[in-house]
């Protein structure tokens, strides 16, 4: 990839013993959360959706840093639409792949100041 193609990219930890997400039956919690990225491995957004014990759900955009300034953002575009985040929600690729690979490996979403909760 030359890095500035656009693309998303969605992961979803599978229920135990269920080896294809075709197979989770669509009533799981496990098609609820996920985390998903969207961009290019230039200039990408990553987000996490978390569900509650009583069924809601959090979504959060993920930062590299603590944000600095509350008042800065910046634009990237995803499927010709322009996303407003601030500069330190923005990941290049190598950024991303540690938290991809901390989700997928071990169930880990990044710490609370990292998370800004978006209201979709």
């Amino acid at each position: 990839m030359e890095g500035y193609k656009r693309y998303a990219l969605v992961v979803w930890a599978l229920p135990e013993g269920v080896d294809h997400v075709d197979d989770v039956p669509r009533d799981s919690v496990a098609l609820s959360n996920y985390m998903q990225c969207g961009g290019s491995t230039q200039a990408m957004t990553v987000e996490v959706r978390v569900t509650q014990e009583d069924g809601s759900y959090e979504h959060y955009v993920v930062a590299r840093k603590p944000v600095a300034d509350p008042d800065a953002w910046t634009t990237i575009t995803y499927n010709n639409t322009p996303l407003q985040v601030h500069p330190e929600e923005v990941f290049t690729g190598e950024q991303a792949a540690p938290v991809f690979r901390a989700y997928i490996e071990d169930g880990v979403i990044p710490p609370r100041e990292l998370l800004r909760t978006l209201d979709i």
